[in-house]
Formats: structure tokens, sequence, C-alpha cells
């Protein structure tokens, strides 16, 4: 499907507009009667993962998908060579899911593991990194490593990991 139409009520004038939203749109809409702004949208083109593996400890895999992320994982997690299932750290919802995960690697490049999509750092910090590139928070993030109940908003995102060094520093 690349485009949708929906249909938006003007909260002045109450006249019902009818809107085509496009696959890659980003735009704000105005009444067709009075001109009063409806709403300002971007669409999601994709979605940037965090997986982790129980196998694999201290690494996490960074990568993008334009399917369902867990479908994504599923499809990773029954590969042969892969020891156990991938769990999904945090998902993050993107208008340019390629382009992001190209500056996500280039921002971790000292982390990578050579010419893999694998990196070795801690989940906050990359969570952070994440979330700077995106410019949103996650849209899922796993209730199990605790960060949801410590991260503390901050002037531009969030501080995954209050209190716990070298995690704010720069890569």
């Amino acid at each position: 499907m690349d485009s949708v139409e929906i249909l938006v009520i003007c909260h002045q004038c109450r006249n019902e507009n009818r809107i085509t939203i496009s696959k890659g749109d980003k735009t704000a809409t105005r009444c067709f009667t009075c001109k009063a702004l409806l709403l300002t949208y971007e669409t999601v083109n994709g979605y940037i993962y965090l997986l982790s593996n129980p196998k694999m400890s201290g690494l996490l895999k960074i990568g993008f998908s334009t399917r369902p992320v867990e479908e994504r994982v599923a499809e990773l997690s029954s590969a042969t060579g892969v020891p156990a299932p991938f769990e999904l750290e945090a998902y993050f919802l993107s208008t340019e899911p390629e382009v992001h995960e190209q500056q996500i690697h280039a921002k971790l490049a000292a982390h990578r593991i050579k010419g893999k999509e694998f990196f070795e750092l801690p989940i906050p910090r990359a969570l952070q990194v994440v979330e700077s590139i995106c410019q949103r928070s996650p849209a899922y993030l796993n209730p199990r490593n605790g960060l949801a109940r410590t991260a503390i908003p901050i002037k531009g995102g969030w501080d995954w990991g209050p209190g716990k060094p070298g995690i704010l520093s720069e890569t």
C-alpha cells in the first residue's frame, strides 16, 4: 500500500477533510474550508532495532527493517548459524531507516565487529546514539533490562544511564 486516505474533522469549522497520505510524506495539512492547521505528520518507513543474544554475550546487533520488527527478529533467529534466538532490546520508528542505520553504524564504528552489524557496547549507550539519530524515543524498550524505570528525560532526549560512568561520553 503506497497511500492511505483518512478523514480529519477540523477543530475550528467542523468540516470533514479527506486527506491522502503517501509513503515518504512529511507535511502539514490545512482545512480545505477555513485553512486551519489540521495536522502535521511524517510517515514511518521502517524501524531501527537493537537485538541481543544470550549466547553472544556483550554484543548487540543493530539493524533496520521495513517489515514488522517481530518478523525480522524471527527471520534472524531461525538461521542455522545462530546459537539461540535473538532478544529484542528496543526498536525505534524511522522515517529513513537505511540512512539512519548507516549513520548509527558510522557513529559506533569504534565498537563494531569488523564486517558485521554487531557492536560491543552497553545497551544504554546504543540507545543514546540511536535516539540522537532517529530523533525520537524508542517505540519499544525491553522491560527485562530495567532501563524503562531508570531513564530520565533530559534536554534533547533521554539519559539511559543515570549514574553510570562513561555512558554519556561521546564515542
